[in-house]
């Protein structure tokens, strides 16, 4: 069960934006060495900082900078499709059946993920051609101008076979000037129409590229040689676990989504301290409920929370099952000078909690929690909806024993009465094994702690001379507990590093304890047989063990192996914990 220390420092490796238009995909993704330069850096005519406005006071839950970079994700986007030819090459596609394609599949993806609060009408804009591919995109802009359309970007698809992208935002807003005033335009290869795969079309570098447009910027690890190492977010690598693109889009971070205003206010959490303790369920996208959960002490620095589950709109893998942790910074000097005293759009950075390429090591899965930024999450348990988890639960004493293991409370009733130190006691007792199988040696060590023992029989046994437990073996013959392991021996060893059985330990803890009711006896179905029977009946009647099959709970498993976690129960029963 993980437990991460998350290192918060937004100077981190960061990469950094230009404020204008975005360089996509390398080179290896591109039919064609994609290098426009025509990148304007542009602000806006009146400089805004920090100190003359205050980013986030438009924002309820002040989580976001800039109530522009909702401009165009509210409501209707209108983007005009444009085809290029570079140096002759055709499309292999009309653009009518263009527009129809990107309308039946990236059209639709994100009226969907925006859960309608969002539409793009695809609308025909023409055919451009050029020499080559470079100049696809300022052949656009002059073409527009010249052709004016009611809209407010464009898609250009370049002739060819490859399918990477880029696209190209004006910085700062416009005041709902247009397109192509507003620069906002999206270039992709022409296998974003014409490849397939099992019949869908590459609709993730189109998403991708309008996401840009939308003012997303990339989900990324910040300690890699690229900004597309984070495989569940279609803004970053949006890959198969086999390392392979997938076609259709996953969802994008919740902090985009929130910020495109397609999570309303009313389903955030915002927790500003650590003191603030609380469980909830965090539900998915298309569910009705908590979809984030903000730790937003800075709003220029915060840790966004969401569940992620397969959805026919979010299909990512069960691997990428769980909850996901990003770290949202918005603090100047993280990115390139927006003319604004913080980092907005495209320009925000977003980083996986955990530092780990190429992974999805910053979704936790049930039972896993993470320290990050002072605060604490754990994973409870999944639900039809999502996930249950605590905030700032604590960090467990035992690191393989989250809150949400089946015996977390009878451990930490034997930690705290000094019971258990743990199993690992050459690396500090972190863990405390609930999974292993207690041995005859480690259960007399429990039950002479448990019970106080001090009185001790010398030597009673052969075989325990090299075993750490040796003292407490004594001590346990001499409370009459245990007789030895080799009877038909007259009892001179003890087995010290034999497993225990359950019928064992209620032998075992009906001697400690002096059981004497026995309920009527024949209490399970599947210990007629065992030398123990009388002991498991009492230990049943005292309440100790309620059986193993539960609900009916009519067997009581008597040759089964006790584990530590489950000798924990036993104890924690039997001695009021």
């Amino acid at each position: 069960m993980r437990r991460v220390a998350s290192l918060f420092s937004v100077s981190l490796a960061l990469v950094v934006f230009a404020s204008s238009a975005i360089a996509e995909s390398g080179p290896d993704d591109l039919e064609t060495p994609w290098d426009y330069s025509g990148d304007i850096q542009r602000t806006p005519e009146i400089p805004l900082s920090s100190d003359s406005i205050d980013p986030f006071a438009w924002d309820p839950l002040y989580l976001i900078g800039a109530e522009w970079v909702r401009e165009n994700s509210i409501g209707t986007d209108v983007l005009e499709v444009w085809i290029c030819e570079p140096g002759g090459v055709q499309l292999g596609a009309t653009l009518t059946d263009t527009v129809s394609i990107l309308s039946g599949g990236v059209g639709a993806y994100y009226d969907e993920i925006s859960g309608g609060k969002y539409a793009i009408d695809f609308v025909e804009g023409g055919i451009v051609m050029v020499p080559d591919s470079n100049l696809c995109m300022p052949a656009v802009q002059e073409a527009a101008v010249s052709n004016p359309a009611v809209s407010s970007g464009a898609v250009v698809v370049v002739a060819g076979t490859g399918s990477g992208g880029y696209a190209s935002i004006l910085a700062g807003t416009c005041g709902g000037c247009g397109f192509p005033t507003n620069e906002r335009i999206a270039v992709v290869g022409g296998g974003a129409v014409t490849q397939t795969s099992q019949g869908i079309p590459d609709m993730q570098t189109t998403t991708h590229e309008i996401g840009h447009m939308l003012q997303f910027p990339h989900s990324y690890t910040g300690v890699s040689d690229s900004e597309y190492d984070n495989p569940s977010d279609f803004m970053s690598g949006n890959v198969l676990p086999n390392g392979s693109i997938s076609f259709f889009p996953y969802l994008t971070l919740a902090a985009n989504r929130y910020a495109a205003g397609w999570i309303d206010p009313s389903d955030v959490l915002v927790v500003k301290t650590a003191d603030d303790e609380q469980s909830l369920e965090l539900v998915t996208y298309d569910r009705t409920g908590t979809k984030m959960v903000a730790f937003a002490p800075d709003p220029t620095v915060w840790i966004s929370i969401e569940t992620r589950q397969t959805r026919p709109w979010d299909p990512i893998p069960s691997e990428y099952e769980g909850v996901a942790v990003h770290i949202i910074t918005q603090r100047p000097g993280s990115c390139n000078t927006t003319g604004y005293g913080w980092c907005f759009g495209v320009s925000r950075r977003q980083q996986q909690g955990v530092i780990a390429p190429r992974t999805t090591e910053h979704i936790l899965g049930v039972g896993e929690y993470l320290e990050v930024g002072g605060f604490t999450l754990e994973v409870l348990e999944r639900t039809s909806d999502g996930y249950s988890v605590a905030i700032n639960a604590g960090v467990p004493r035992f690191t393989d024993v989250p809150g949400s293991h089946t015996f977390a409370t009878a451990i930490e009733w034997m930690a705290d009465r000094g019971i258990t130190k743990g199993c690992n006691p050459s690396d500090g007792n972190t863990k405390f094994c609930p999974d292993a199988v207690v041995t005859r040696g480690q259960m007399a060590a429990f039950l002479v702690r448990a019970l106080g023992l001090s009185a001790s029989l010398d030597n009673p046994f052969t075989d325990d001379d090299d075993s750490v437990f040796e003292a407490d073996i004594e001590k346990l013959a001499a409370a009459g507990i245990t007789r030895g392991c080799n009877p038909a021996e007259g009892n001179t060893k003890f087995c010290p590093d034999g497993k225990v059985t359950r019928e064992q330990m209620a032998a075992f803890l009906v001697r400690a304890l002096g059981y004497i009711d026995d309920g009527g006896g024949d209490l399970f179905i599947d210990d007629d047989f065992s030398i123990f029977e009388g002991a498991i009946d009492r230990m049943a009647t005292a309440g100790v063990t309620k059986g193993c099959n539960p609900p009916t709970n009519d067997r009581f498993c008597p040759t089964d192996y006790v584990t530590r976690g489950q000798m924990a129960a036993f104890l924690s029963r039997a001695l009021g914990g």
